[in-house]
């Protein structure tokens, strides 16, 4: 068994020892923080499929919104030259997933 001492000292202040504890814990992470999020979409839509219907209809709604003002041509493209869906649609669902 591995003894583990924990110090008010900067781990900062020994690289060495440093560079290689850290870098064996971003080789965890991404796995962790896949569980976590699939855990949290899990308890947070309680594994219904309401729940995730839920989940992708509005911002599926107001991607076809978009798509369709800017096929009927009521939108315009301004000082850019993406389609105004291709960013408004991103920036929906960043902003649920931030406000939930």
């Amino acid at each position: 068994m591995e003894e583990t001492v924990y110090s008010a000292d900067s781990q900062l202040l020994y690289p060495r020892h440093f560079v290689p504890y850290i870098s064996s814990d971003l080789r965890i992470s991404p796995s962790v923080a896949w569980s976590l999020f699939l855990r949290n979409l899990r308890v947070q839509y309680r594994q219904t499929w309401l729940g995730y219907f839920w989940l992708l209809l509005p911002p599926l709604a107001t991607t076809l919104t978009w798509v369709y003002l800017n096929s009927a041509n009521i939108l315009y493209e301004f000082a850019t030259r993406i389609r105004i869906p291709v960013i408004i649609a991103p920036l929906r669902l960043i902003v649920r997933w931030i406000l939930n």
